[in-house]
């Protein structure tokens, strides 16, 4: 550090080698030298560096991180400059985000007014309540409320069902008696544990198809207490003061748009189109209503698994998560249009979709950037994605969305920075909505704004040090594009915890071989003697008899079947129409792959990689059954003394593989054919490298 001060700085620019001392001294060295450096005079020293400064700054801290040689901040704007500078092959998508305000008719109207009130009423009396099973009423009420959000048509069916249901449980509560049974205690430890569930929480569970905790918040009724009838009586009181209205409601006017927008996209050749609902109930409304116009070119996503229609049968099959994904992804597949719920925005990347429809936007708009991630992806089939986002129009919600766009730009771009206040915005609606009422251009919406402007302004606001990219970018200004490029994605790392996708873009002179490789797995897992004597044994499909129609008849090669005694940390799957299912089925085995894009193309194998517990359990079996290596650990301290000594005790402890105890035994490394080769260090660089790492920390501390 002294060394390149001295040697890239003026001896006589005594101020600039004390902003640099700032930047880089421990706070003891700087005492030392009565340099006094706070807060405000570090970003100074920033904001204040000479060229030859910024040089010094970037060499240093590279030398002391060598890590940021393999680390990079691949922002969409890089990733664009990556790809005209010719590094990146693969299209960086452009989202081309619009809202839909769908205006409620007359009818409509009423009734969504008369259902805002209704959740508002019962979910304060519920709040209220002493008992676990009215304030469970509370969650059912805010179910609804975002239900209503979704979809009128759905939310009116789905109280008509309560209606009918409360009638029914009033009749077993007016006997003084309850059905019960052996469930009983199971249910009521649930109710008790339902309070520290979220209401996304909920949802979550309920999409997965899932009762939650196993009980069902449709079903839900007060207690057999007096206060627990009468507040199930006044509750079917104010629904019938309004169900048939509600019954009245034959039609969602956000249908109307669904079908002009479909329309429009695909004379935009946008032939393979995803539409997102929160509910399945709104998922299956919304599926009814346009299998008349496209038939079997319609499937549906769920936590209920994968659904296609069969037009001779006018039914939903189930065929399984993986075959819908198949037939919507291939270009010779059968369905254009896919109607999912939320759980389709996990594990489904959908590369080759160039547009999307959210048929609702819930409380949380992080929800709608984790669906707007399943198709705005590295490698999208189309340059720009359409992204259409429904709300009812002089709604909270829609409002909210509204303040939103316009002050960050909501959905345009990745929400980085601005996701600690879009995860906060759903818990802000539902106490606004559900405790507050707050309407449309009522008083209480309008502190709500407040309240979001000020969580946006404080997050813009914080003290942002500048940054090394800018501060550099006149500097190297005559460089050539692909120069620029790769010396921002260098600098970027410096302020991020993202990952590199390009091997290009590293630094040559810091190289490192990677720690992993597909080949180098397979070859200690496949054929190896030691997991054979366990009783695990990999079978490559290609060799099995086996029934599945896969994606490519050549993908057989890069699919195993692993046999083991029966102590994995997994099981074999066997309820889907899936490839892991039916290789379970058929061979009574594990489904696994080594190859990611594979694991992609089916995402009911399991990727056999570092990090996955069958990946895990493989290994530590191969350890702990195998006589031949032995793992070396080394570790230092510093005493009381000041003095470096061995210790047994982490965190300082570094480690080798070795095939013999001893402190002149050479380590070892896997090839990336899977074979065991020596290094040329042993045992004791150990040893001297954890004495360094403690030396280092002590006088840096």
């Amino acid at each position: 550090m002294d060394a390149a001060i001295e040697e890239q700085i003026d001896p006589f620019g005594a101020d600039e080698d004390t902003k640099l001392k700032r930047l880089l001294y421990p706070e003891s060295v700087l005492n030392e030298e009565m340099i006094i450096s706070s807060r405000s005079d570090r970003l100074d020293a920033l904001d204040e560096l000479s060229e030859d400064g910024w040089k010094v700054l970037q060499d240093v801290l590279s030398w002391a991180t060598p890590v940021d040689a393999c680390i990079h901040r691949n922002t969409r704007d890089t990733l664009r400059k990556y790809r005209k500078a010719g590094l990146l092959e693969e299209t960086v998508p452009t989202r081309k985000p619009e809202r839909r305000r769908i205006e409620l008719n007359e009818q409509t109207r009423r009734v969504y007014d008369r259902i805002d009130e209704y959740t508002r009423t019962f979910y304060k009396k519920a709040q209220q309540s002493t008992e676990t099973e009215a304030r469970a009423i509370g969650f059912v009420m805010t179910t609804y409320r975002q239900r209503l959000t979704s979809s009128v048509y759905a939310i009116s069916q789905s109280l008509s069902t309560r209606l009918e249901k409360l009638r029914t449980q009033r009749k077993v509560l007016e006997r003084r008696k309850r059905i019960r049974d052996d469930q009983d205690e199971d249910r009521q430890a649930a109710l008790d544990a339902l309070s520290e569930y979220s209401e996304d929480e909920i949802a979550e569970l309920e999409d997965a198809g899932e009762d939650v905790l196993n009980v069902d918040l449709t079903e839900l009724a007060p207690s057999l207490t007096d206060e627990g009838i009468n507040l199930l009586k006044e509750e079917i009181e104010e629904l019938e003061s309004f169900i048939q209205e509600v019954k009245q409601v034959d039609d969602d006017p956000k249908m109307d748009q669904l079908y002009e927008d479909l329309d429009m996209l695909d004379r935009k050749g946008r032939s393979r189109i995803i539409v997102f609902t929160q509910y399945k109930d709104t998922m299956h409304f919304v599926r009814q209503q346009l299998r008349w116009k496209y038939g079997e070119n319609i499937a549906c996503y769920s936590g209920d698994g994968g659904e296609m229609y069969d037009e001779e049968a006018d039914a939903w099959r189930n065929v399984g998560k993986e075959r819908v994904k198949r037939e919507f992804s291939d270009n010779d597949g059968e369905v254009d249009i896919l109607v999912c719920t939320d759980s389709a925005s996990e594990g489904l990347n959908l590369q080759e979709c160039g547009a999307m429809i959210n048929y609702d936007l819930p409380w949380n708009p992080m929800r709608v950037e984790q669906r707007i991630g399943r198709i705005d992806r590295i490698g999208q089939e189309y340059d720009d994605v359409y992204i259409l986002n429904y709300s009812y129009e002089d709604t909270v919600e829609s409002d909210i969305y509204d303040r939103l766009d316009d002050r960050i730009g909501l959905f345009e771009y990745v929400v980085g920075d601005m996701q600690p206040i879009l995860s906060s915005v759903g818990s802000k609606i539902r106490e606004a909505t559900m405790v507050e009422g707050a309407k449309a251009d009522s008083e209480e919406y309008e502190e709500l704004e407040r309240d979001i402007d000020q969580d946006i302004e404080e997050q813009q606001g914080e003290d942002d040090p500048v940054e090394l990219k800018d501060s550099l970018a006149e500097v190297d200004s005559d460089r050539p594009l692909r120069e620029q490029v790769i010396q921002e994605a260098r600098l970027d790392a410096w302020e991020t915890y993202s990952h590199p996708d390009l091997g290009k873009v590293g630094n040559p002179s810091e190289n490192r071989d990677p720690v992993f490789t597909v080949d180098a797995a397979k070859g200690v897992f496949l054929e190896n003697e030691t997991l054979t004597e366990a009783g695990i044994r990999f079978d490559l499909l290609s060799h099995l008899d086996f029934e599945f129609d896969l994606t490519e008849p050549e993908d057989a090669e890069f699919i195993y079947c692993l046999q083991h005694p029966g102590d994995a940390p997994i099981t074999a799957e066997e309820s889907e129409d899936t490839l892991a299912a039916s290789i379970a089925n058929q061979h009574q085995g594990i489904g696994i792959t080594f190859d990611p894009d594979t694991a992609d193309e089916y995402p009911s194998l399991r990727f056999l990689a570092p990090g996955s517990p069958l990946f895990n359990w493989l290994a530590a079996t191969l350890v702990e059954t195998s006589d031949r290596l032995n793992l070396t650990q080394s570790a230092c301290t510093a005493n009381s003394d000041g003095e470096i000594v061995g210790t047994a005790e982490k965190p300082w402890v570094v480690t080798g593989w070795t095939e013999e105890d001893a402190a002149d035994t050479s380590l070892v490394q896997l090839t990336d054919g899977g074979s065991v080769e020596d290094r040329s260090e042993t045992v004791e660089f150990l040893n001297q490298w954890a004495q360094e790492f403690i030396e280092n920390r002590t006088r840096s501390s």
